[in-house]
């Protein structure tokens, strides 16, 4: 993702995802590519199952939402 390979990247988290659905850093990493693509609703859904997932001290769920929020911002 952080080299541009948007595409290939997208097809290795989602695979990731597949084998394992709770996988919270690979949900994180891809709510960030879909920010990076200017998709927020998807960012936002990801955010949602990691909401679900994490209880306490969950950095992928903070570092999502605060990525989100960084977003916003600069719309």
């Amino acid at each position: 993702r952080k080299t541009g390979k948007y595409e290939a990247s997208e097809k290795a988290y989602t695979k990731a995802l597949i084998i394992d659905p709770k996988h919270s850093q690979a949900i994180e990493y891809m709510g960030e590519l879909y920010l990076t693509l200017d998709k927020p609703a998807e960012a936002e859904a990801l955010l949602a199952r990691l909401e679900d997932l994490c209880s306490f001290n969950c950095k992928e769920r903070d570092m999502l939402a605060k990525a989100i929020r960084d977003y916003n911002m600069k719309k």
